[in-house]
């Protein structure tokens, strides 16, 4: 993305990513960045709250081309967003590889959270109920996929929990 710095943090929905990502742009030049709303999700869904997305490939490449008008030479941005997405039929679907190619990440980040945590945020934040078992099948494809994208692009990687996350800030605070 005409040789600006991302870095890709990505997670389930409701682990938390945006607040790490609040907390590392604190006081810095870094740039965050939603890839929902780069994507400009609520004229893609007719329901906002609704993590299914219809048409993947069209909404990532919404994402390429609001990345490609943004980001500007040099800076450095912290883009939230997903290694896995639900589907409408709800079913785990990665996003491709040649997204995150053209994206060019200089870093990749995986946040977790426990399960049960992530289901009450969902509840809470976006009045819907997952069931615990889709919750923790999303989040071990995004594992499993954050270590491939890691190795086949050989992109440094980090994986943030509720046990490590002051660490891990701390430890990108001071690469960036």
């Amino acid at each position: 993305m005409n040789d600006s710095r991302i870095i890709f943090i990505g997670g389930i929905h409701g682990v938390g990513k945006g607040e790490i990502c609040k907390e590392l742009c604190e006081g810095s030049s870094i740039e965050y960045l939603s890839a929902s709303k780069l994507i400009k999700w609520e004229e893609v869904s007719p329901d906002i709250k609704n993590k299914k997305v219809i048409d993947i490939p069209s909404t990532q490449k919404r994402l390429i081309n609001a990345l490609e008008i943004i980001c500007k030479k040099g800076k450095t941005y912290l883009l939230d967003g997903h290694y896995c997405l639900l589907d409408s039929e709800s079913k785990i679907n990665r996003v491709s590889e040649e997204i995150f190619s053209l994206i060019s990440p200089k870093l990749l980040v995986l946040v977790s959270a426990d399960s049960e945590v992530v289901v009450e945020r969902l509840k809470n934040r976006d009045a819907r109920i997952y069931k615990q078992n889709l919750i923790e099948k999303m989040a071990e494809h995004e594992l499993e996929y954050f270590h491939e994208l890691s190795e086949t692009l050989r992109v440094e990687q980090f994986h943030a929990t509720p046990k490590n996350k002051n660490e891990i800030i701390g430890l990108l605070k001071a690469r960036l």
